[in-house]
């Protein structure tokens, strides 16, 4: 156990890094896949999470497609904060000496 987190743990961190911030952008995709084609938004809105909210204003009966891309503006502008913020966590625990 020693070797793992003195030797091998801080050659991986940097890739441990990058996978984090990967699986961020991976769950905010696949929660619009899950929830769109299994509900589509749910019985009067129930399942409805930011993504499908966005497609359903961009593509819905309304097509109000410019408050559907500022709502995407939204998303990704939260979406790239988490990941900064994920990004400093981690560098504050980096193995970088």
């Amino acid at each position: 156990m020693a070797e793992f987190a003195h030797v091998s743990l801080p050659q991986l961190w940097p890739v441990l890094r990058a996978l984090i911030l990967l699986w961020i952008v991976q769950a905010i995709q696949q929660v619009f896949t899950f929830v769109y084609v299994m509900t589509g938004g749910g019985p009067a809105g129930a399942t409805q999470v930011a993504p499908t909210y966005i497609y359903d204003t961009a593509f819905g009966g309304a097509e109000r497609f410019g408050y559907a891309a500022c709502l995407a503006t939204i998303v990704m502008v939260i979406a790239a904060l988490l990941g900064l913020a994920v990004g400093w966590l981690t560098s504050k625990a980096s193995y970088d000496d």
